[in-house]
């Protein structure tokens, strides 16, 4: 039940990035390429004017990546913390004298309470996107 629910959080991430690549990541690409290019025609530029001004073009690109990178990174922190707080409900509650079948209830319940984070997490992701798209759009990602 548990990697389940980490199959569906694996493949909602892999559509969140990919619409994020099509919608706005590769425009960013595209201009970052074109100005690169556009640098390389440059015959007034030394080779390390010409190194500078490529470098100055992705930096768009660069910090779009690091702010997506921080936004994904930060929801899977939250979802591991919810994890971790299914695992220490259920570590309260196992004693000395915890039965095999109590442990089976509680494996039921932990997983139970994963497939729940999950879940709400997953529900959160559109609205993510939706932050992200227009975050990048406007160039405020820094």
């Amino acid at each position: 039940m548990a990697s389940e629910a980490q199959t569906r959080v694996q493949k909602c991430f892999h559509d969140l990035m990919n619409d994020l690549d099509k919608s706005c990541m590769r425009r960013i690409q595209g201009e970052m390429h074109r100005c690169a290019a556009q640098c390389c025609d440059r015959t007034d530029l030394s080779m390390e004017g010409n190194h500078e001004c490529i470098s100055k073009c992705s930096q768009p690109l660069q910090t779009a990546q690091a702010y997506v990178e921080r936004e994904v990174n930060g929801f899977q922190d939250r979802i591991e913390r919810c994890v971790l707080s299914c695992q220490d409900g259920i570590k309260d509650k196992i004693g000395a004298q915890t039965t095999d079948d109590q442990m089976k209830g509680f494996t039921t319940q932990f997983e139970s309470c994963v497939v729940k984070c999950v879940d709400t997490h997953i529900g959160l992701m559109p609205n993510m996107l939706s932050k992200m798209k227009e975050f990048i759009k406007k160039g405020s990602y820094n």
